[in-house]
């Protein structure tokens, strides 16, 4: 006689059971199933609170029991079983500083007084994010860098920055590196400015730390000076910041016919900030007008517009 499929299956299944260790699998003294040896994992779910996952369901009473959690660094003030499961935790902690922690967990079973597999586990922190830097790349677009991944719709926003006497006019997140933008703004014309971010938070919803920065301003190139003759062939011109010789033009313009400009070179020892031009055998007492257009190495420059300056001649 042939044995039905669901007989031959009961078969093999008790034949399973008595092959096993069956302390670990029955309850003494009841027909229940243990569990297994519990476990547990735990990852942030933003910068105060933590998410706590065990493999079995737990003794309820002494799962929410803040005597019996330790977090190195991190004081708790509550704890809340999820709704739905059980098994899982919300452990709400003071702000996370350090980049990782350790949580120790004891005086915890399973329904089955089953103890934890272990009862230590290291986890990585979700820190507040902060403003890194603030880098112009030119004298109007700045590069803003924060410490961690920011929510991109806000990150876009031209309101949530602000800077005292500069309008944001649009915002570039940088492909390869989601935590960096560049701003376009209104041209710099101060010495320093201060950005301060708001309205802005990372990926699990904190807010930023550190939400302002101050960063040295990429000015237009200019001059500081009139040129000043140092001999019957040179002129001296001191520079706001080290220029683009190549792309910069030096013209003498008046009177006719023009004098001629040979060579320009930067002055040793003035940090590239004082030009010499070498000029054609000046005319005493002659007053010349130079008009000069300037770039510096960020591409900066005066485009359409001659800065327009005079001296005069020296004898030989």
């Amino acid at each position: 006689m042939k044995l039905s499929n669901k007989f031959l299956i009961l078969i093999f299944s008790v034949m399973f059971l008595f092959s096993c260790d069956q302390s670990n699998i029955w309850e003494k003294g009841t027909s229940k199933i243990k569990s297994l040896v519990p476990s547990f994992t735990v990852q942030t779910k933003n910068n105060t609170n933590i998410e706590v996952v065990f493999s079995a369901e737990m003794n309820s009473s002494a799962l929410t029991n803040i005597n019996n959690y330790s977090i190195n660094g991190l004081a708790i003030s509550n704890i809340s079983l999820d709704q739905v499961d059980p098994s899982i935790i919300t452990i709400t902690t003071g702000s996370q500083t350090l980049d990782s922690y350790t949580i120790e967990i004891n005086n915890i079973t399973d329904i089955f007084l089953n103890p934890l597999e272990t009862n230590s586990i290291s986890f990585i922190s979700d820190k507040l994010p902060d403003v890194t830097d603030v880098i112009p790349i030119n004298n109007t677009v700045i590069k803003v860098s924060f410490s961690k991944k920011m929510n991109s719709l806000q990150l876009t926003d031209i309101n949530n920055y602000l800077i005292a006497g500069l309008a944001v006019q649009s915002i570039n997140i940088v492909q390869i590196d989601p935590s960096i933008v560049d701003l376009t703004i209104d041209s710099q014309v101060e010495n320093t400015y201060t950005l301060q971010v708001i309205n802005i938070t990372d990926l699990s919803l904190n807010t930023l730390n550190i939400s302002s920065i101050t960063f040295v301003a990429d000015k237009l190139p200019d001059l500081t000076g009139d040129p000043i003759p140092t001999s019957s062939t040179t002129v001296e011109i001191d520079l706001l910041e080290t220029i683009n010789l190549n792309a910069s033009t030096f013209e003498i313009t008046d009177p006719l016919p023009a004098l001629m400009i040979t060579d320009k070179i930067y002055k040793d020892g003035t940090d590239k900030k004082t030009l010499i031009l070498t000029t054609e055998m000046q005319t005493e007492g002659t007053v010349y007008t130079l008009e000069i257009t300037l770039k510096d190495n960020n591409g900066n420059g005066n485009v359409g517009t001659v800065i327009i300056k005079s001296f005069t001649g020296v004898a030989p």
